[in-house]
């Protein structure tokens, strides 16, 4: 399976086949039809912006050829992000997960640390403090972050 995409997920192409020669070339031919089509209409496209991906379980890539968009050779990329969801090219869901445990933990240190803190800070409300936080961070990691990876 081939996948090409923009940065502003708002043009996507999805190619499925069995023989990477083949998803090859109809990528090529795919993307030389975009840009027609664009040229036509005057609009540009930003190929910096392409991202390419191979969705295999395949460990050695065999037949694969350069892919050209406007001139530029799209590299493959190990993960793209698709409507707020990162793929991998083994579609797993470890990176994902991971980045929405992170993102989640700095909101909770956030809304923690201001909770905790309030609105005084010193060297008398320093030991409470860290104790809260260090409470705090602990219990969340254990119950959520934990489980989930």
């Amino acid at each position: 399976m081939c996948y090409s995409g923009s940065v502003s997920e708002t043009n996507n192409v999805l190619i499925i086949g069995a023989f990477l020669s083949t998803l090859c070339e109809i990528m090529l031919r795919v993307l030389r039809g975009i840009e027609k089509w664009c040229d036509e209409r005057q609009l540009s496209v930003n190929p910096s912006k392409t991202e390419l991906i191979l969705f295999t379980r395949k460990l050695k890539i065999e037949g694969f050829q350069s892919i050209t968009f406007y001139g530029k050779t799209l590299a493959l990329s190990n993960q793209v992000k698709y409507l707020g969801v990162l793929l991998d090219s083994k579609l797993s869901w470890k990176n994902h997960v991971e980045a929405k445990c992170k993102r989640a933990l700095a909101a909770f240190y956030q809304v923690g640390l201001r909770r905790a803190v309030g609105t005084t800070w010193g060297a008398s409300v320093m030991h409470e403090t860290c104790s809260k936080l260090y409470k705090i961070a602990n219990k969340f990691a254990t119950k959520y972050c934990h489980s989930v990876v």
